[in-house]
């Protein structure tokens, strides 16, 4: 019987400790994500405020 592609079923003696790791792994790289985003953020930010104060001067 083959295999469902859709759904990857990790094997059964994968010791717990192996799994919360993964799964703080999984939460590190959207927090990541998330922090990326939030620096670009305020990268653009201040390079608009930058050009706002040359402008005044």
């Amino acid at each position: 019987m083959p295999k469902s592609k859709e759904k990857e079923e990790l094997p059964e003696n994968i010791p717990p400790e192996l799994l919360e790791f993964y799964e703080k792994l999984g939460i590190a790289e959207k927090l990541s994500i998330e922090l990326k985003k939030d620096f670009d953020s305020l990268k653009q930010m201040l390079h608009s405020e930058k050009q706002r104060l040359i402008k005044k001067w």
